[in-house]
């Protein structure tokens, strides 16, 4: 007995559709990183209701990295089929982003694509190209896929080589991901406020797996740029290869980064990488598919130090690392990164990009068209386009404690604040030097060494009872503070309440800030009250203090 699919694929069972489409579509999700890939293709016919796409994984197929595929696929709510459902069906489009699986046993025209940028690895303890190893591309002799998309005819050139059956059938589609990017760059506003970056810098960190990864040689690299760079002016994110997660656990990531995702450290979600490509302004990375797909969208890029035994020798991905400069450990991360974004993007990477995409923009059109041929159905409109790319859940701006300085400067007063380590609280007041805490994250040592306490999941009216007996309760804290409604600071302190509000602040303005002010008026024994001038980064503007 054949278990259930969720969608009736056999014609006896027809009578039970509401949309009597055509054509079946299978899409075989070995990975995460496949899976994504495979979306970004059928992304061109998914609106056609003569066409019903379902999804399968082969339980047989021992990919290292298959944890998070089902979770993916529950999260999206597609129909999954099980393999044995789908080895039973003939399917009139199957399309694939690994040759691993066990292909040979589904019925129905096959496409076979890359999962990333070209074909620029080996496969581990070996000098097999991954994507292109003749011993699962034939069975008996025979090749399996009807159809391989390559991104560039020198990759036909190679498969020549190494498999020739395979020459025969590949096709320069293109690379679906950077042209689906290419096509969402006008969302890079909306991504950048979904990021909680919104009037920041954003600096992406990408690690692919394995030992050559930014995240096995420097694992410290996250928490370490978090505490270098100002939360006011910067909002850093993390893109991990999949196969981090699928060999450690999402727990146990999430747990190895703790202490930077408390300093404002944004851990992307697997579904949202190229969101995140798109919106940031300066990267970093090492030497995988995201460090190639940065510098073909012309973004500062800085590569981390070492070398890679897995690039394939030659490849753009090997002339990009070989051209590109990298960070430097032994340096003061912020300057680095403040000279990277900083940065004009050097000229001759396009040649390098040009190297692995022989055709940029051109894959949706030449894709579409091959999935239509493949499933023998006529275009119904003449333009081919992707969607944009998944725009994330909007991610507020969070940290546990920051460390907060002033200056002042012409005649305004110059505040900066960067994320505090469990290691390195402040307890003098040095340049008016203080500590801030978020009472709903901070742990009691950094909440009792505080100068200043927010109060973030609270309203106004549980916040004006409360903040009296917070004072009382962490006798070292000067003041207790809120965002309201209004984008103000309510800042509560040992004689009353004031207001504190900004006038024509930066875009992405944190209120909170604010009561760094008020603190250093106090401090100098000043009326809390009246207005002033702040500076954050490059923005000055004028604060207005009144009693609340």
């Amino acid at each position: 007995m054949i278990p259930g699919p969720g969608v009736p694929l056999e014609e006896r069972l027809r009578d039970w559709l509401t949309v009597p489409f055509d054509k079946r579509v299978l899409v075989v999700a070995r990975t995460v990183t496949a899976l994504n890939r495979l979306l970004d293709i059928v992304s061109l016919i998914q609106t056609d209701r003569r066409v019903q796409i379902v999804f399968t994984t082969d339980p047989a197929g021992r990919a290292v990295f298959r944890r998070g595929v089902n979770e993916m696929l529950t999260a999206m709510e597609v129909a999954v089929v099980t393999w044995e459902h789908a080895t039973a069906v003939e399917f009139h489009l199957i399309v694939a982003a690994s040759e691993n699986d066990r292909l040979h046993l589904l019925r129905g025209p096959k496409l076979l694509v890359a999962h990333g940028f070209g074909h620029q690895k080996y496969y581990p303890n070996g000098q097999v190209v991954a994507g292109m190893n003749p011993a699962r591309l034939l069975r008996d002799g025979r090749l399996i896929p009807t159809v391989i998309g390559i991104s560039h005819p020198a990759q036909k050139a190679e498969l020549a080589i190494t498999c020739p059956p395979a020459a025969e059938h590949a096709t320069v589609i293109g690379d679906p991901a950077l042209d689906r990017m290419l096509a969402s760059h006008h969302h890079g506003p909306a991504y950048r406020r979904a990021f909680g970056a919104s009037g920041r810098t954003v600096v992406l960190l990408a690690s692919t797996w394995g030992k050559d990864s930014l995240f096995r040689r420097w694992p410290e690299l996250p928490e370490a740029t978090a505490t270098a760079l100002s939360v006011d002016r910067h909002r850093l994110l993390l893109v991990l290869h999949p196969g981090v997660r699928a060999t450690h656990s999402q727990w146990q990531v999430e747990a190895w980064l703790t202490r930077a995702r408390e300093a404002g450290l944004v851990l992307v979600d697997q579904r949202h990488w190229q969101a995140a490509l798109v919106a940031s302004d300066a990267v970093i990375a090492d030497q995988s598919s995201l460090a190639l797909y940065a510098a073909a969208l012309r973004k500062p890029l800085l590569l981390t130090p070492g070398e890679a035994e897995h690039t394939v020798v030659g490849s753009p991905l090997d002339q990009l690392a070989a051209s590109t400069d990298r960070l430097q450990p032994h340096e003061p991360l912020g300057p680095q990164i403040a000279a990277l974004a900083a940065t004009e993007p050097p000229a001759d990477r396009a040649k390098i990009i040009a190297a692995g995409v022989s055709e940029v923009s051109s894959s949706a059109k030449v894709l579409r068209d091959t999935l239509h041929e493949l499933l023998n159905l006529a275009a119904r409109a003449p333009d081919a386009n992707y969607p944009p790319a998944p725009k994330p859940a909007p991610q507020p701006i969070s940290w546990t404690t920051l460390v907060a300085s002033a200056t002042e400067h012409d005649g305004a007063l110059r505040i900066h604040r960067v994320p505090a380590l469990r290691y390195g609280i402040p307890f003098d007041d040095n340049d008016f030097r203080h500590l801030i805490a978020d009472l709903d994250t901070a742990s009691i040592a950094e909440v009792s060494a505080a100068r200043i306490i927010v109060c973030t999941d609270t309203d106004e009216r549980e916040f004006a009872a409360t903040a009296p007996a917070l004072l009382t309760e962490w006798s070292h804290a000067r003041l207790v503070v809120m965002r309201n409604s209004l984008g103000e600071c309510v800042v509560h302190h040992a004689e009353g309440r004031v207001i504190a509000s900004a006038q024509e602040p930066p875009i992405g303005f944190d209120p909170t800030v604010l009561a760094s002010m008020v603190y250093i008026r106090l401090l100098r024994r000043q009326p809390p009250t009246g207005t002033g001038r702040l500076t954050l980064g490059d923005h000055t503007f004028t604060v207005r203090v009144v009693a609340g």
